[in-house]
């Protein structure tokens, strides 16, 4: 069994990952939304927090695979 938190709090997970063997951080647009920090600046630092071998997973808003993968402003 695998433990993912479902979040884009960075605190809580760096906090947690020192608890509990996490295999990662799932999130959605919602989730970031609350949080009220832009999805550029989060996704990293949740990567960071989890370290290299965890996975993250964040769920897109766009509809079609060219939207999916545009960079910002791009």
């Amino acid at each position: 069994m695998e433990l993912y938190l479902d979040t884009a709090n960075v605190a809580e997970v760096e906090r947690l990952a020192r608890i509990y063997p996490l295999a990662g951080v799932t999130t959605n647009p919602s989730i970031i939304a609350a949080g009220k920090t832009p999805i550029w600046d989060v996704l990293p630092r949740l990567q960071k927090a989890i370290g290299p071998d965890g996975t993250l997973f964040a769920q897109t808003m766009s509809r079609d695979a060219e939207s999916m993968v545009r960079k910002p402003n791009g």
